[in-house]
Formats: C-alpha cells, sequence, structure tokens
C-alpha cells in the first residue's frame, strides 16, 4: 500500500510541467523570503533628529556655562574647564520599543577648572563650593589650579 502511494507519488513528480512547477514555486517562496526582510519592522528604534542629542555638545555647553559662572567670581579671573563624563545620554522607552519615554543626561564624573585666582585658598574654595553644588558631585571630584 504503501509502495503503491510511492508510486502515484513517483509519478506525478515525474511529470516536466509538474516539475516546473515546484521549481516556480520554490523560487518564489524564497525570493517572498528575501524581500520581507527588508520591508519588516526594524528591531533598533529610530530617534528622530529633533530628540538625538551629542554628548559632546552637552560638555561644550556646560563648559561654557560653567567658566562663565567661574568668571564671575571675584578674583578668580579668566578660566578653562574639563569635564569628565561617567556615561552619556541613555534613551528610555516605553514597552513597544518605539515610544520614547524619557532621556536621561550624561552623569558628571569630575571637573578640572584652571582659573587666574586658582592659587589664591580662598577662590579655590569658592569655585569648589560652586561647583559641588551645581554639578552635584563630591569634593574630590573637583580640581582648581591657577592658570598659568
Amino acid at each position: 500500500m504503501k509502495l503503491r502511494k510511492f508510486k502515484n507519488i513517483s509519478q506525478i513528480l515525474s511529470s516536466d510541467k509538474t516539475r516546473m512547477v515546484l521549481i516556480v514555486t520554490c523560487i518564489a517562496a524564497v525570493f517572498l523570503i528575501f524581500i520581507s526582510s527588508f520591508f519588516g519592522k526594524d528591531k533598533e528604534p529610530k530617534l528622530n533628529t529633533a530628540t538625538e542629542l551629542d554628548t559632546k555638545q552637552y560638555c561644550e555647553t556646560l563648559s561654557n556655562e560653567l567658566v562663565e559662572m567661574i568668571e564671575n567670581i571675584e578674583g578668580a579671573g579668566n578660566a578653562k574647564v574639563l569635564l569628565t563624563l561617567e556615561n552619556s545620554y541613555e534613551y528610555v522607552y516605553l514597552d513597544d520599543d518605539e515610544t520614547l519615554s524619557k532621556i536621561i543626561e550624561p552623569k558628571i564624573r569630575g571637573v578640572a577648572v584652571l582659573c587666574s585666582g586658582g592659587d589664591n585658598p580662598a577662590i579655590k574654595e569658592r569655585v569648589s563650593l560652586m561647583l559641588t553644588t551645581v554639578l552635584k558631585l563630591n569634593i574630590s571630584d573637583v580640581s582648581v589650579s591657577k592658570l598659568s
């Protein structure tokens, strides 16, 4: 009985027309699978350009604001600031992995300041106090020195 079914299948497959239909069907299936990979849902959620944030730009902007604040401290004089970051921007998405829920700013690890009055202990203390307050850092994360 099994042999009879096998002979029937063998006879059906031996036809040139049937073989051609099978080959065309297989090629079409492979083609559809290949094409579907281009139209599938993206795994990586995309941010629109309005929400894409640049860590370098963040660091430069914050440094410029700090320089302005330091230079307004009496006796500090000209200043330069270097920030070190612990991480970059972190994007938090909702469960659907497409909707941006919030953006967490980079965490500041430390700050180095060079200012004209950096050799004066009183200026050093005022600059350090301002930086620890504004940036929520420990005093050990702040370095103030004289600008040469």
